[in-house]
């Protein structure tokens, strides 16, 4: 079994940014240049924006 990784908030937004850039597309190009899950990507997308669920 893997551990789960940890992501710092610097990090996160980070990505954040470099997803919303024009050209990424989606989530999925921006995830997988970054080497994490498009589903992490849109979680940190929700939180960002206050529709934390969970």
């Amino acid at each position: 079994m893997s551990k789960r990784r940890k992501f710092s908030v610097e990090f996160k937004r980070g990505a954040l940014e470099q997803a919303s850039q024009p050209g990424v597309g989606c989530a999925q190009g921006g995830a997988r240049e970054l080497g994490i899950r498009d589903n992490l990507l849109t979680r940190w997308k929700r939180c960002r924006h206050g529709h934390a669920t969970g």
